[in-house]
């Protein structure tokens, strides 16, 4: 039985999911199920900073965000659409990019070297601004040094 509503549903749009229960899921009508891709947090005391809606970058910004904006509004957080993609020739050469200060632990199958296409969702005036990763990590980093002045498990 269809739904009344004309909603392009997941389970409609792809013949498989990257997950059973999600597979599971699509299988029921009058029931609904989005992911929530990313949920930024404190480290101390797990307080969402961010909601993030994250896709492989194909050349466009086409992406439903409505549940990732109603969450972080209800939760009081930006909520960011961030695509991203993989650089063929990384800009840096792995030494280098193994010397960043936040790098607790380098290992070599995790270096890649990531562009990011993103905004936030609720400055609707501001356009998607495509950046390397230093940039997107600073925006992280922003978040997280906001929230530690109010923090009261932040290590000060």
């Amino acid at each position: 039985m269809k739904s009344a509503r004309n909603y392009n549903m997941a389970r409609d749009t792809y013949a498989f999911s990257n997950g059973v229960y999600n597979d599971w899921h699509r299988k029921y009508e009058g029931i609904a199920m989005i992911d929530i891709d990313s949920v930024e947090v404190c480290k101390y005391c797990y307080e969402p900073l961010a909601i993030i809606e994250t896709s492989y970058y194909r050349g466009h910004t086409n992406k439903a965000t409505r549940l990732t904006k109603e969450i972080a509004k209800r939760c009081n957080v930006p909520a960011y659409m961030l695509f991203y993609y993989e650089l063929e020739t990384p800009a840096k050469p792995p030494e280098e990019r193994a010397k960043h200060p936040q790098i607790l632990r380098y290992d070599p199958r995790y270096d890649i070297d990531l562009r990011f296409v993103w905004r936030n969702l609720f400055e609707y005036h501001i356009a998607y601004k495509e950046t390397d990763q230093n940039e997107w990590l600073e925006e992280l980093n922003m978040l997280h040094k906001r929230h530690s002045k109010e923090c009261i498990k932040w290590q000060k």
